[in-house]
């Protein structure tokens, strides 16, 4: 069973589409924290909140708990289990029930498709599209396009107006030629939360002092940011393209088609649009390898342009999606690290930037 903002609405921003996941093993019920922001959980009989990243270990759960989907707004995000979900079912564990291949929801038995993500039930015969869409969801709640397919009968298939939040977070496609936008991907270790926060707790501690924060001590901690970064090899970054529901197939086609042939950058992805309202927008991602190569940077921005896609937003690390630093966050930081207009204006060629280890800087 996921939770996340699916089930609060679009006005929770900073809760993640998957922000937790309930799973069933056996007669336990466990919680996994899988958002960009911390899950909370309160233990039945406890007053004192557990806040749990998607580094940490499943953790057991029993009726009377409470789960909160976002710190900043914990009676708003909260819910309360009040029994496991074979008990609210109508069931018992010694009751024959199926577990959701996708989301894990324990179903009763007389169920087709999940009561949680309407997923079918495996071995249940289903519409050509609705198998096709289930059967190419990896573990990473994730479409990808596999280089054996013919690129225009998956796009076909797999079009954001198909494909629910329920189904698959993202629609992604990966740049299979070797091009100025291709890279090998690496393996990357777990995400390591621990040093970026230390370096975030200065500006909170100057924020704490005089409510305000110097414009050197931002460059100094960005600049810290960004070479932690590095050294973890965590360099991706993405030009963001936000689209209405209605144009969203037809961009996204024309994107994935130029990231698969090698004109844009190593990857591209798009979220799912079946359950969005005429009145939102989605976001696609276009991804370059390494946020200090700044000429690719740049080639990347007027290739997107080149195609018509306007650009309004300023580039984004990858990192500072994972630290949560969006728009008026609490560090007071910039939500991107290069504006569109200063990235055209980069001459032909531009230099890499430099980032250098100011941690031990006098504001800290």
């Amino acid at each position: 069973m996921a939770l996340g903002r699916q089930q609060l609405g679009p006005d929770f921003g900073l809760v993640s589409r998957k922000q937790a996941v309930l799973t069933f093993d056996g007669s336990q019920l466990y919680l996994t924290s899988t958002g960009q922001n911390p899950t909370g959980l309160l233990p039945a009989g406890s007053a004192e909140w557990q806040w749990l990243r998607p580094q940490d270990a499943r953790v057991p759960v029993t009726p009377g708990s409470a789960i909160a989907l976002d710190k900043k707004q914990l009676d708003t995000t909260r819910f309360t289990l009040l029994s496991t979900p074979l008990a609210a079912c109508g069931t018992s564990a010694d009751e024959a029930n199926w577990s959701c291949s996708l989301c894990t929801f324990d179903n009763i038995e007389a169920d087709a498709s999940c009561a949680m993500c309407e997923a079918p039930r495996a071995g249940v015969k289903r519409a050509r599209t609705e198998s096709s869409l289930c059967d190419r969801v990896g573990d990473d709640m994730r479409i990808r396009w596999d280089t054996a397919e013919h690129l225009d009968v998956w796009l076909s298939a797999t079009r954001p107006s198909k494909v629910s939040n329920g189904i698959a977070d993202w629609i992604q496609v990966e740049n299979a030629t070797d091009s100025p936008g291709y890279v090998q991907q690496r393996v990357t270790s777990a995400f390591d939360h621990e040093p970026y926060l230390k370096e975030l707790a200065k500006v909170e501690a100057i924020i704490a002092r005089s409510n305000r924060v110097p414009a050197e001590a931002k460059r100094a901690c960005v600049q810290s940011l960004l070479e932690l970064a590095q050294e973890q090899r965590y360099t991706t970054g993405k030009w963001m393209v936000f689209l209405s529901p209605d144009e969203a197939d037809a961009a996204w086609e024309t994107i994935a088609r130029a990231t698969a042939q090698g004109e844009l950058g190593c990857s591209a992805k798009i979220a799912p649009t079946a359950d969005l309202p005429p009145t939102e927008r989605t976001v696609c991602c276009v991804y370059v390898d390494d946020f200090a190569n700044r000429a690719e940077v740049q080639r990347v921005l007027r290739a997107l342009q080149r195609l018509d896609m306007d650009i309004t937003s300023g580039f984004k690390p990858d990192v500072y999606t994972e630290l949560n630093i969006m728009r008026d966050n609490r560090w007071r930081l910039e939500p991107t690290i290069y504006k569109v207009a200063e990235v055209l204006e980069w001459p032909d060629g531009v230099a890499r930037a430099e980032y250098t280890n100011v941690r031990a800087s006098p504001w800290g």
